[in-house]
């Protein structure tokens, strides 16, 4: 089968998440989507259907946490809202996928030219 960034893309993503579950993984690239100047509520990820039931997020939410990707934080205006962002460890991870993206394309540009 011959090479290409994809395929050496899709095969270098296992380590990067290292054992993430697919659902965690889709709730970090949900928090990622967000647009910067709108802070993402929790309640907002709760929402994403296509993640499973809230208890389901939630419990994953509360992982993510532990595990130190997410930061909650309370809304200054609602002390009843909580905020979600990423930690810097979540963030290592996206550029790190990043990374590994640049280098499949600058291999497989490389097979093009020997």
């Amino acid at each position: 089968m011959p090479y290409t960034s994809y395929r050496c893309f899709i095969r270098g993503q296992p380590k990067i998440w290292a054992g993430l579950p697919n659902r965690e993984q889709h709730i970090l690239e949900a928090v990622l989507k967000n647009p910067s100047n709108n802070r993402q509520k929790v309640q907002d990820i709760l929402r994403l259907k296509e993640l499973g039931s809230q208890a389901t997020i939630h419990a994953s939410l509360t992982r993510l946490k532990k595990m130190h990707l997410l930061i909650f934080t309370n809304d200054e205006g609602d002390g009843r809202v909580k905020l979600i962002s990423l930690a810097p460890k979540a963030i290592l991870i996206f550029k790190s996928l990043g990374k590994l993206m640049t280098s499949c394309i600058n291999h497989q540009q490389l097979k093009r030219v020997t």
